[in-house]
């Protein structure tokens, strides 16, 4: 009796992990439809906030020297067309508003399975967004779930099928273009000198040491930069930022603290009272980005042929950005 139930106890294992194999197998296949489908797309109603995903999945495999990663202070500070035009250099902003520090180390890692970049920038904006311990191991196994079976974030992808009208989604290798001028008029308390150091939530500080060694093992360079913002950003988190670059031994570039240096002009230089840049304040940033990654012995590509359509591309974009930055100007 003994040895029937040791071979009845073992026959439902081995249907057990038989059908988490099929399972798994099945979400594989079906996963790489829906990615299929969706990199396919540029259907802004379907893609949402997958959006960024899918324009990064587009890029040329191993084509990205520079790999740029954060909420909505990313795709509004950090022109990568303008890195091209001055440098050669290519990169791409990978971000999506109001992203999570979970939504962060996916989208690294869904970079890092295409990409080879030599350095990894990542904006600080997003790793002090928290919605609570409980929500945000939630994320954590959500986005691992993402990351591993791609089904479960496009799994709307279906909705789709047999539209004609999308509405498109385009971006500038990851940037957003925007013409709009709101002053910030309230500066008082922006960037006030103290000792105290903000740090940010415990489970923000786990994932974002697995993001540093997930880009050292791919072998590339973490850089941290905190974009201006006077509505979110502060000398708190200022001295915080700077203590852990130095304490990981990696670079560190606060904007927040030589908006002056680089002539920043809250009047003119942001399209929402100081929350997100424009294409004039975001000109002025990215420049200064420019003389940073012109030390790191980075490729210039430009003229190989492999990289025409970054060529023509970066025309295109100092076309459309130029003459916002003049309507930008000409306002009083």
């Amino acid at each position: 009796m003994q040895g029937s139930e040791k071979k009845n106890k073992k026959r439902i294992w081995l249907r057990c992990i038989a059908f988490f194999l099929v399972l798994g197998v099945l979400l594989d296949v079906v996963s790489n439809a829906f990615l299929y489908t969706a990199v396919s797309t540029k259907d802004a109603k379907i893609l949402n906030r997958n959006a960024a995903e899918t324009d990064l999945l587009s890029q040329d495999e191993d084509s990205l020297d520079v790999l740029i990663i954060g909420d909505s202070e990313a795709y509004s500070s950090f022109s990568p067309l303008q890195i091209y035009h001055d440098t050669g250099i290519t990169s791409f902003v990978a971000s999506q508003g109001a992203q999570t520090i979970e939504e962060m180390k996916h989208m690294l890692t869904v970079a890092l399975s295409v990409q080879h970049p030599k350095v990894v920038i990542l904006e600080t904006d997003a790793i002090y967004r928290s919605y609570g311990s409980v929500s945000g191991i939630e994320s954590v196994l959500e986005e691992g779930l993402n990351t591993l079976f791609p089904v479960f974030q496009y799994h709307n992808i279906w909705k789709m099928l047999g539209e004609n009208d999308y509405a498109k989604y385009s971006s500038w290798k990851g940037y957003y273009l925007n013409g709009t001028v709101v002053p910030c008029t309230s500066l008082s308390s922006y960037m006030t000198a103290t000792d105290q150091q903000y740090k940010i939530p415990w489970l923000n500080q786990i994932v974002l040491q697995q993001i540093k060694q997930e880009v050292e093992d791919a072998g590339a360079q973490l850089v941290l930069v905190s974009a201006p913002t006077p509505v979110n950003f502060s000398m708190g988190m200022h001295n915080y930022l700077k203590q852990l670059a130095e304490d990981w031994d990696i670079t560190y570039i606060d904007f927040n603290a030589i908006v002056d240096e680089i002539g920043i002009d809250w009047n003119k230089d942001t399209r929402d009272a100081g929350d997100h840049l424009n294409d004039s304040g975001a000109w002025k940033v990215t420049d200064y980005l420019i003389s940073i990654l012109e030390t790191m012995d980075l490729p210039d590509h430009r003229g190989d042929s492999a990289y025409s359509s970054w060529d023509e591309m970066a025309e295109q974009f100092l076309e459309q950005v130029n003459a916002n930055i003049k309507q930008i100007n000409s306002q009083s």
